[in-house]
């Protein structure tokens, strides 16, 4: 955990009929009460049909316990569902997590899940997670993120999703907005895999702990029916905000490589690649949105997005070769 002082509550419950495994179910919040009610709420309701031997656990990071009470009118709505709350005063989001890891091991829980605030479980996911744990022979299980937008997703942010992704597929990577991991694993390796605190601004610390996890032997898989639905919030539906996740998330893929590999294979590897993305292809898009403009508005905005967010990709790629770190998580988006 972080340092400062910490509060320490419990809302006690009564737990179900034994199962095979045990899942910590774990949720980080920071100053978005009506997000976090409407996660714990799909959560709990989880538990009436099968919660077994499950439990929650609710971190708030931040330096008061200004949600406390979001979790404590829920577990008296909900009694049969064991809460354990915590407060961990150090901001950012690794500490947050690395709380929940704590408190999921001290609580003796086989498996834990990690689902963000603004999102909620559909029902049978807590099911279908629990089978995934038993039948499939991974470490790791991850699972589809559907997102519901504020507004109307804008026609130039409608994309191809790619390839679908089978039901037990192995997976290169994972983030901890609907997955589960097995602590047993976890507790067995020589190398203490937990969130790199240093990130925490910077976003990234989940891609690179799953790094390292699959580099220690861990298989992450894909299990198609424990799906999750996202709250996106209407400040995420603009072409800036898109572009900058790009570059930022781009900018952590690079900057994690560089950390495990060193600066020249990394420069070897990425500044060719974002000098062909921005000169190549992200410029000439942007030119031809332009002429396209009089013919399509909705082509052209569909190129032009395609432009900017390729040249966000090649900046990024610079700007983790460089260690230029960009903080999103000091903003608070949603409530």
């Amino acid at each position: 955990g972080g340092s400062g002082r910490i509060r320490h509550i419990k809302f006690p419950g009564t737990r179900g009929s034994c199962t095979m495994v045990s899942i910590a179910i774990t949720v980080c919040s920071r100053r978005r009460p009506r997000m976090l009610k409407r996660c714990l709420t799909s959560i709990f309701e989880e538990f009436a049909v099968n919660g077994g031997d499950d439990f929650v656990v609710v971190v708030e990071n931040d330096t008061s316990p200004k949600s406390a009470r979001v979790v404590e009118d829920l577990s008296r709505t909900f009694p049969e569902v064991p809460v354990h709350y915590e407060l961990e005063t150090e901001p950012g989001i690794p500490f947050a997590r690395n709380r929940t890891l704590d408190i999921a091991r001290r609580k003796g829980a086989d498996w834990i899940a990690f689902i963000d605030d603004d999102e909620q479980v559909r029902p049978g996911w807590l099911d279908a997670m629990r089978r995934a744990a038993q039948s499939l022979g991974a470490q790791a299980l991850t699972g589809p993120v559907v997102r519901i937008c504020a507004d109307e997703e804008p026609a130039w942010l409608k994309a191809n999703d790619g390839k679908p992704r089978q039901h037990g597929q192995v997976l290169e990577r994972a983030a901890t907005n609907n997955t589960l991991v097995d602590l047993r694993w976890l507790a067995a390796q020589q190398e203490l895999l937990r969130f790199d605190e240093r990130l925490r601004y910077t976003g990234g610390s989940d891609t690179e702990f799953f790094y390292r996890f699959v580099k220690c032997g861990g298989v992450i898989k894909w299990v198609s029916d424990a799906e999750v639905t996202e709250e996106v919030p209407a400040a995420r539906m603009t072409m800036r905000w898109q572009v900058n996740r790009k570059t930022r998330t781009q900018a952590n893929n690079v900057r994690l490589y560089r950390i495990h590999n060193g600066f020249s294979r990394a420069a070897a590897r990425y500044v060719p690649a974002a000098v062909r993305r921005i000169v190549l292809r992200g410029v000439p898009s942007c030119a031809a949105a332009v002429f396209m403009r009089p013919i399509s508005k909705q082509r052209s905005d569909q190129i032009w997005f395609y432009g900017r967010r390729t040249i966000g990709s090649g900046v990024g790629a610079l700007f983790g070769l460089f260690d230029r770190e960009l903080e999103p998580y000091r903003v608070i988006e949603g409530e």
